[in-house]
């Protein structure tokens, strides 16, 4: 059986760092650009109601549930809606206290969209909350103020035409009134939820005879355990090339240019917290670590 010198780790190294950050931040990339492109193209179907409102309601005694009822109505007329990437906007109504919108997903070949939203859900729900909030749309706050008089809860149900899975996404009435409020979870808060996300998904296989066993947050920084096979690595001859390796992370995190590796350096930054590898033998469970400081980090992002 060969094993992998220091050498040949770090020829493949540009290819490893590529796959732990794209699984410790892709799902969360995933569902944050899909949460903007549904919650904006959801508004832009419906928020055409309210000069409607405006017009007809201002000068009537109508309640709150009657307006309510008349932006479904002209926002239900806006679907089918082509959301893009294989999704469609196919409903838009109230059942059951709940303003629901529909979106229908028509995913690829080897794909599982909706099955990711599942196991991703929390953190699709806080992504959506936090769309809202940092959107600050007036229009968004009138139908909220009306969902909250009226006490209806705001629901988003996804429904793969492929698999037949489906998964609603509820905002209770504490999270609207949060987000009348503009009442935004801090950075480490949000820190702490997206890692309790990818740390539910370990271990997880990265290939190249590596797992990932662990993604936590430490005492001053956020811990990727990579546990490393020794039937094909020498965590004493990484050890030994451990500077080397550090650069080479540093190195790849300059180079990279995904907006969501930027904004984990920045909430790292701005939490105060370090951005640590701890790379671990799979029988003799001797480790080490490299650690970038939260000035290493600073240089990294001034650097893009």
């Amino acid at each position: 059986m060969k094993r992998v010198t220091a050498l040949d780790f770090f020829s493949c190294f540009p290819f490893i760092v590529h796959i732990l950050i794209l699984f410790a931040l892709g799902s969360a990339k995933v569902l944050s650009a899909n949460t903007h492109a549904h919650s904006t193209s959801m508004t832009n179907c419906h928020w055409n109601a309210m000069g409607y409102i405006e017009d007809n309601l201002i000068n009537q005694d109508s309640s709150d549930y009657e307006a309510l009822l008349l932006i479904v109505e002209e926002g239900r007329k806006g679907c089918p809606m082509d959301l893009g990437d294989g999704m469609v906007m196919t409903d838009y109504r109230l059942e059951k206290g709940m303003l629901i919108t529909e979106i229908t997903v028509s995913e690829k070949e080897g794909e599982d969209f909706v099955q990711d939203l599942i196991d991703m859900q929390d953190l699709m729900r806080q992504n959506l909350i936090n769309g809202f909030i940092e959107g600050k749309d007036a229009d968004v706050k009138t139908l909220m103020d009306l969902l909250v008089s009226t006490n209806n809860n705001m629901g988003f149900l996804y429904k793969s035409l492929t698999t037949g899975k489906e998964l609603l996404l509820v905002l209770y009435q504490s999270d609207l009134q949060s987000i009348l409020k503009k009442t935004k979870l801090n950075s480490l808060e949000i820190l702490r939820q997206e890692i309790e996300n990818v740390r539910a998904s370990c271990p997880n296989d990265l290939g190249n005879n590596m797992v990932m066993t662990d993604y936590r947050l430490e005492k001053d920084g956020l811990v990727t355990e990579i546990t490393m096979d020794e039937d094909y690595f020498s965590i004493e001859e990484l050890m030994v090339e451990a500077s080397m390796l550090k650069q080479e992370i540093i190195n790849n995190l300059k180079e990279g240019q995904d907006p969501d590796v930027i904004d984990l350096l920045k909430r790292l930054v701005e939490t105060k917290n370090k951005y640590i590898f701890e790379y671990k033998g799979s029988k003799s469970g001797k480790s080490f670590r490299t650690v970038l400081t939260v000035k290493e980090l600073k240089q990294i992002i001034n650097s893009k």
